[in-house]
């Protein structure tokens, strides 16, 4: 019989984990839709990978630091952040550059 009540209990576990993970995956799907939605909106469904990475503040070589300085940054119109100036969607908020 104690086999039996932990195979139970292993079930209602499992079952309750799923219930209440639920409304998180829903939540994560909706958002998951609704900013795929908004990518074809602007026109464009593809996304700039570079655009999702934080730009390094500081270049790794002085060679780098040499072309980062001498290149002037995009500033976006939405929310001001500074980008790369081959970027063409904002690094911060995604809208296009």
């Amino acid at each position: 019989m104690y086999p039996e009540l932990v195979g139970i209990a292993w079930v209602v576990a499992a079952v309750f984990a799923l219930l209440v993970a639920l409304p998180v995956l829903r939540d994560v799907a909706v958002d998951g839709i609704e900013h795929h939605r908004q990518m074809r909106t602007r026109g464009d469904d593809s996304v700039d990978p570079r655009s999702d990475v934080e730009a390094s503040t500081e270049p790794s070589s002085t060679e780098e630091s040499a072309v980062a300085s001498s290149r002037p940054d995009r500033e976006c119109r939405h929310c001001g952040a500074a980008n790369d100036p081959t970027y063409r969607y904002c690094r911060r908020c995604g809208e296009r550059l």
